[in-house]
């Protein structure tokens, strides 16, 4: 999987999915979109969901999650897409979801809750072999830099936004030696 494609700048300009999420193989894989929601603003935005941007990468499958059950609907009318509706407030939950669905890649972008993931089991934050998670402060991007670490993955790179440098994406991938 390229995590690190040569055309993507170091700033995100925008929160268009190609320009968080860029063109990351997911060819024939199931990617667990975290955040696959869009509070309501699709048809104010000029751009596509991230399920769309998946789907359009070539995943097989994409596991879209969120706690805005009307997001969801939207874009849920592909067979391709299973939709769960939830607010995660524990890691267990997110655990389930690696466990039930076998993603390949996990997209988080979940408005703070990405503390959660420096709780999971490390088993189950070991199915997926490349990890996408937007931060939100400078403690949660901190926290997630030790999880991924702990659960044996490498950061590839780092993105920053132009608007603040407080919000982060991070790109990491699974460690084959760990």
């Amino acid at each position: 999987m390229n995590l690190h494609p040569p055309h993507l700048n170091d700033r995100i300009s925008s929160a268009a999915p190609v320009d968080h999420w860029g063109d990351i193989d997911c060819t024939g894989v199931t990617v667990l979109d975290l955040g696959a929601g869009d509070f309501g603003m699709r048809h104010e935005k000029a751009y596509i969901s991230t399920v769309d941007h998946w789907l359009g990468l070539g995943a097989a499958s994409v596991v879209a999650v969120d706690m805005n059950l009307r997001d969801l609907i939207t874009v849920g009318h592909d067979d391709r897409v299973t939709i769960v509706a939830d607010t995660l407030f524990h890691s267990s939950q997110i655990d389930a979801l690696l466990e039930q669905h076998r993603p390949q890649i996990v997209k988080v972008d979940i408005e703070g809750a990405e503390c959660l993931l420096r709780d999971m089991r490390r088993q189950a934050f070991r199915i997926a072999e490349v990890w996408l998670v937007e931060t939100h402060t400078d403690a949660l991007h901190d926290d997630v830099m030790v999880a991924l670490d702990d659960h044996g993955f490498d950061v590839v790179r780092v993105r920053g936004h132009v608007d603040s440098d407080r919000f982060r994406v991070i790109y990491a991938s699974r460690r084959d030696d760990d």
